[in-house]
């Protein structure tokens, strides 16, 4: 039994703990076909001094300018936590599993970072408290959601979204 004003859930990011938070792998620009890859790369997040640090990364440094579109995706090989993330029907919808380049279609420009708590933590009923910087600069789009345990009326956004924080990042 949880009590009022019991703290339930405290995370002051001394260091990234992954038993609680897990990182998306994801090409399905975040189901609004955004330029971003999700991924689960030291690069594009990390936790230190007491910060949670998102940085975006571009695909071409890492991959080199062709793989844009020439370049194929398949996140359902790799290591577990290189897998994708994805539901299958969002997965379907957004093709954010497995994409192939070409000069009409290019791949994801951008890799950056989304982190959750599915499966290891949800609440309910509570009091939430950030403290957070957003970030600025141009195509940077921060937010901050919650989103249902599960999806009752079929995949995002049919069972929707609770937006905490949400930040226009062009200056």
């Amino acid at each position: 039994r949880i009590c009022k004003n019991q703290l339930i859930f405290e995370d002051n990011f001394n260091q990234l703990d992954r038993s609680v938070w897990s990182h998306e792998n994801s090409v399905a620009g975040g189901g609004n076909w955004e330029f971003q890859w999700y991924s689960g790369s030291d690069r594009n997040s990390y936790a230190k001094d007491g910060k949670l640090f998102i940085k975006p990364t571009l695909t071409a440094d890492e991959f080199g300018e062709d793989f844009l579109t020439k370049g194929s995706i398949n996140l359902n090989q790799g290591s577990k936590s290189e897998r994708c993330t994805d539901d299958p029907g969002f997965a379907q919808t957004f093709y954010g599993c497995e994409r192939t380049g070409s000069y009409d279609r290019i791949l994801n420009p951008i890799r950056s970072a989304r982190l959750r708590t599915k499966d290891t933590f949800a609440f309910k009923y509570g009091k939430l408290e950030i403290r957070a910087k957003l970030s600025a600069g141009d195509w940077l789009w921060p937010a901050m959601w919650m989103f249902p345990q599960q999806d009752s009326y079929g995949v995002w956004p049919k069972s929707g979204e609770i937006d905490l924080a949400e930040s226009r990042g062009n200056r």
